[in-house]
């Protein structure tokens, strides 16, 4: 039985997907923190037409800090397999939180997604 036989069967429930490959946001996360230059970040999938969806990263700087896109990008492919690599990465003043202190992922989501 394949992958996506399972998936068909809805006998499986994946955390994100580029393709054939489940990217846990947690571990994109990680590596991106590990930027000197990152305070926090969130990760989540945004609508691609090639890949149905794409890694994305929401990120805040720490202050005085200063990185690029590419910077980042390139940190977490020396990390990670490419395939888990942020296609895009926003920088933002804040990442939402819940009351609880979870990331608001939906927040950062939703607007990706209006109109798909």
């Amino acid at each position: 039985m394949l992958a996506v036989d399972l998936v068909r069967r809805g006998a499986a429930r994946f955390a994100g997907r580029t393709a054939v490959h489940v990217v846990y946001p947690r571990e994109v996360e990680d590596a991106l923190v590990s930027h000197p230059a990152v305070g926090q970040c969130a990760v989540v999938g945004a609508p691609d037409a090639t890949w149905a969806e794409a890694v994305t990263a929401f990120v805040t700087l720490r202050p005085g800090a200063a990185a690029s896109e590419a910077a980042l990008r390139d940190h977490v492919r020396a990390r990670l397999a490419g395939c888990k690599v942020p296609k895009k990465v926003h920088f933002v003043e804040t990442i939402p939180y819940s009351p609880v202190g979870e990331i608001l992922r939906r927040a950062l989501r939703d607007p990706l997604w209006e109109g798909k």
